[in-house]
């Protein structure tokens, strides 16, 4: 008797289950497009000159140099581009030294977002607008020496960082 009490609600579990079974639709939207923006400026070069920090106070910024990623022949409909700078040198927010001799220690470089955010190098994502039918799109960054200990010493600085595009 309780095998077939068993064999019955299985079977009528079995059953409902399958009477509410639902399609549900999925809808695409999508844009297509040949091709993304020319970037004019591949290789950016930020010359910040020779920088004194000497009595700069540690955690603040110095020697602010402004630079821009420059695009060109947007396609009409391009109406967004969603910059993120990374550094693969290292794990904190900034660009650290990359020279191994004669280098200078305890300070790094901080960018900033054109509405003068720092960007943390680990984790950053910057949106501008794009006027597909102007010539080309200024995308404004600026860039600032950072003292980062007391320990600090003069000598050669070179960061490098590189810029990942995403357009909408």
């Amino acid at each position: 008797m309780i095998k077939y009490i068993l064999y019955f609600t299985s079977f009528c579990m079995l059953s409902i289950s399958y009477h509410l079974a639902a399609q549900v639709p999925i809808y695409i939207i999508a844009k297509v497009v040949e091709k993304s923006c020319t970037i004019i400026n591949n290789d950016i070069t930020v010359d910040m000159s020779i920088a004194n920090g000497k009595g700069t106070v540690l955690g603040e910024p110095f020697q602010r140099t402004p630079f821009s990623i420059v695009l060109k022949d947007c396609p009409l409909g391009t109406d967004n581009a969603h910059v993120r700078l990374t550094t693969t040198n290292s794990t904190s927010s900034y660009i650290e030294n990359q020279v191994a001799e004669g280098n200078a220690t305890g300070y790094s470089i901080v960018v900033y977002n054109s509405l003068n955010q720092p960007l943390d190098m680990q984790d950053n994502w910057s949106d501008f607008k794009i006027d597909s039918e102007n010539a080309q799109t200024n995308l404004n960054f600026s860039a600032a020496f950072i003292k980062t200990s007391n320990d600090a010493s003069a000598g050669k600085f070179n960061g490098i960082a590189s810029f990942e595009i995403v357009y909408d």
